[in-house]
């Protein structure tokens, strides 16, 4: 028995991997042909906005994060951020400030603490 599992699962497994192979390859090929497609589809299912939307924004901002006013320099988007509870979004951020945020849980009190134990070290 132990010989016939160990063939299903290596079969299953490499079904597996033929099948994320699969996936990559077609993802690579959307890209070349629609780049601003996953993009634009993230945007406007996950926060209601259109690309325009997001350039506006980023030119108001003029390129920085609303947090550290630091320009994004690793070449990545800077993120969308918004209210969880409410789905306002609030503006854009740096990866490195909306993971902040999101550790503490957008909660005020707990970064007012963490901003209270800083200063005093």
């Amino acid at each position: 028995m132990d010989n016939i599992e160990k063939r299903i699962n290596d079969k299953l497994k490499e079904k597996k991997i033929k099948k994320n192979k699969l996936n990559k390859d077609y993802r690579k090929k959307i890209q070349i042909f629609y780049p601003n497609r996953p993009r634009e589809y993230q945007l406007k299912y996950k926060f209601g906005i259109t690309v325009e939307q997001y350039n506006q924004m980023f030119v108001e901002q003029n390129g920085t994060c609303l947090i550290c006013h630091q320009v994004n320099i690793r070449g990545r988007y800077l993120v969308v951020d918004h209210n969880h509870k409410t789905g306002k979004i609030r503006g854009l951020l740096c990866y490195h400030c909306n993971n902040g945020l999101g550790q503490f849980k957008d909660n005020i009190d707990s970064l007012l603490e963490a901003a209270k134990y800083l200063s005093k070290n």
